[in-house]
């Protein structure tokens, strides 16, 4: 299985995310957490499968349940584009748009989304549920953060004739405060 991807933002810059992801890395051997949000069959499963854990050896897990945080590391020796060495712990929590852990929701300002590095919100672009779930999501995480961290916007099919994932960078800071988070970026993912 491989993946093609594509970046479908012309706004902001790809390298504005991965400016932040690099800054968040050179936090060496710290754990980082980074959230998949999607809902089932969006291929939020299949992109944290893709994530090998160093520590084991064998197949990965292909079946994560939706509430499971994977620990991952990740050797950033073989990665010089980075321009840091070493290695990064990562925590890969699964949650769905609603998930809401002892009724505090996951994207409350109290929530766990405020300790996550980055955000992976994954979307079947062709149904029409996983699109109105990222509205929907993005709609109450704006009213109940001041800040949210990096996004990436992964679609599993290629459609961009009524499916925009960018929000303009007039729309997305108010008053110096970020209405989206400091980073958005769109990519779309088809498999092969």
């Amino acid at each position: 299985m491989s993946w093609s991807c594509f970046r479908r933002s012309r706004r902001p810059p790809p390298t504005l995310l991965e400016h932040e992801v690099h800054y968040r890395v050179g936090e060496m051997m710290k754990y980082i957490l980074i959230a998949f949000v999607g809902n089932k069959g969006s291929g939020r499963n299949t992109l944290a499968w893709r994530f090998r854990n160093m520590d084991h050896e064998g197949p990965p897990n292909r079946h994560l349940n939706a509430l499971f945080k994977r620990h991952v590391i990740i050797d950033l020796a073989s990665r010089p584009a980075v321009g840091s060495r070493g290695y990064v712990k990562m925590d890969i929590r699964i949650v769905p748009p609603e998930f809401n852990p002892e009724e505090l929701p996951f994207f409350s300002k109290h929530g766990e989304i405020s300790d996550c590095a980055a955000l992976v919100f994954c979307v079947d672009i062709a149904d029409s549920k996983s699109s109105e779930d990222l509205y929907m999501w993005m709609k109450k995480a704006r009213r109940s953060l001041r800040r949210m961290p990096p996004i990436l916007i992964v679609g599993t099919k290629v459609d961009e004739r009524s499916f925009r994932v960018t929000t303009p960078l007039h729309l997305a800071s108010r008053g110096g405060q970020y209405l989206f988070g400091e980073r958005v970026l769109g990519m779309f993912c088809q498999e092969q």
